[in-house]
């Protein structure tokens, strides 16, 4: 699962500008900073599922839970 992950992170983050800036003809301040933040986002989601592993599911349920989610 994280290697799957990891080739879908980088595949769109290297796509994404392009796609912002061309698809959807967004400026290329505004496709930056849309970057940027998907970037953010998608470095800050473990500690939202780190807290949810520590709170209320556990370890291994999260995994599951999570796992089940992103092939989704």
């Amino acid at each position: 699962v994280e290697m799957s992950e990891r080739f879908a992170y980088y595949g769109i983050s290297s796509n994404l500008i392009t796609y912002l800036t061309g698809t959807l003809h967004l400026s290329n301040a505004s496709a930056a900073e849309n970057a940027n933040l998907w970037a953010g986002v998608g470095w800050m989601l473990p500690l939202l599922g780190a807290f949810v592993a520590d709170a209320w599911l556990g370890r291994y349920r999260t995994i599951i839970f999570s796992s089940l989610i992103y092939v989704l």
